[in-house]
């Protein structure tokens, strides 16, 4: 509860408004997430070209029978397993944080983070998918410091974000999605991420 009261605080503050607000642009396919693979979902350079991450969250659902719900989820490059988050309530003031790492031998310095992509809610199947909470909006922080005010569309396809002015990024930095809004689902409170990307570097 206290970091859903810190961030009913942070969002009253008036210079939250002068946050540069980011829309997903949800990616067109024709097939349904639970047939994709992993190449085609997540193809291409990510910020991990550059830059490793540790993944954590505020709170992670208990594991139920062979499945498990914890920010490792997130980045398995995988469509078909969520983080699903385990407080009361339908997840706002919820986290997602990435901690950034790197090789000491091979500094590559400053890198640009010029986004993410997302595949929102529980992409096992459109039934998961609908029965969950998905992310509506959220605030990415960088370093504590307010980054963008991110809106995601709902969807089960995955869907990418561009950051504004691509803030720049290095090991040992926190970039961290803060649950402002949720889509609720039609049976369930729990709110459910399938995948997130973090986008730069190159």
């Amino acid at each position: 509860m206290r970091a859903l009261s810190a961030l009913t605080a942070f969002l009253a503050v008036p210079v939250f408004a002068q946050v540069p607000v980011a829309k997903a642009t949800v990616h067109t396919a024709d097939w349904a997430v639970e047939e994709l693979a992993s190449d085609e979902l997540f193809a291409g350079c990510s910020l991990a070209c550059a830059l490793g991450w540790e993944v954590v969250a505020s709170s992670h659902l208990s594991p139920q029978g062979a499945n498990r719900y914890d920010a490792d989820q997130l980045d398995d490059a995988s469509a078909q397993t969520a983080w699903v988050e385990g407080a009361d309530g339908p997840g706002v003031g919820e986290s997602v944080v990435f901690r950034l790492i790197g090789d000491p031998e091979h500094d590559v310095g400053a890198v640009g983070l010029w986004g993410l992509r997302v595949v929102n809610g529980y992409g096992k199947s459109e039934a998961a998918w609908r029965e969950n909470g998905r992310v509506r909006t959220a605030l990415l922080l960088v370093n504590g410091w307010p980054a963008a005010r991110i809106e995601l569309a709902d969807t089960m396809l995955m869907q990418s974000v561009s950051l504004p002015d691509g803030p720049l990024v290095r090991a040992g930095d926190v970039v961290t999605l803060v649950v402002t809004d949720v889509y609720p689902g039609d049976l369930y409170e729990d709110l459910a991420i399938s995948e997130i990307i973090l986008d730069g570097a190159h």
